[in-house]
């Protein structure tokens, strides 16, 4: 239904979905692992941002996502999620604790963001590569 669409962009992405030839990803965040991290994020949006502003890209040629990701919820007592919180007995074996405050290695996990920035095809994905060389972190 959506690929006869009078809209030319929701017709075209509706045949993309059907035909699974989905928007590549392209990891922002890890590509600065090691060499300016979040700076070089940052670095890296702002000549993004004025590409785009100059019309290098197509509206829809990319999108940008900074998902979130948090490997231990810390979750209250009083809330429904209570249920899955992972809870330890104490040696006294009248209590329970929360794992997250018993476990050093989980309180180590900190919720973690990363950037990516999705292409419509090749040639995108290669101008994308581009900014990324020559950011310097």
């Amino acid at each position: 239904m959506m690929a006869r669409a009078e809209d030319a962009f929701t017709r075209e992405i509706a045949e993309r979905l059907l035909n699974r030839k989905l928007y590549k990803a392209v990891d922002v965040s890890a590509a600065f692992l090691g060499r300016g991290n979040e700076a070089g994020v940052a670095k890296f949006r702002a000549k993004l941002t004025a590409a785009k502003n100059s019309n290098e890209f197509d509206e829809f040629d990319l999108f940008e996502d900074t998902p979130k990701r948090n490997p231990y919820k810390r979750r209250g007592y009083d809330t429904p999620e209570a249920l899955a919180k992972v809870l330890i007995r104490q040696p006294s074996g009248d209590d329970f604790e929360d794992l997250s405050n018993l476990s050093e290695v989980v309180k180590s996990l900190q919720e973690k963001s990363v950037y990516r920035v999705y292409v419509r095809n090749d040639d995108v994905r290669n101008k994308i590569l581009s900014i990324l060389g020559e950011v310097e972190a």
